[in-house]
C-alpha cells in the first residue's frame, strides 16, 4: 500500500483504503 500517489488512481483503484485518501487530500 503505497500513500505517496495521492494523486495516482491507477494505484488507489486497486486499494480502496488509498481510494479514500486520494479523494480526502487530492
Amino acid at each position: 500500500m503505497e500513500r505517496s500517489g495521492h494523486g495516482q488512481k491507477s494505484k488507489t483503484t486497486l486499494d480502496p483504503i488509498a481510494t479514500k485518501d486520494a479523494e480526502v487530500v487530492p
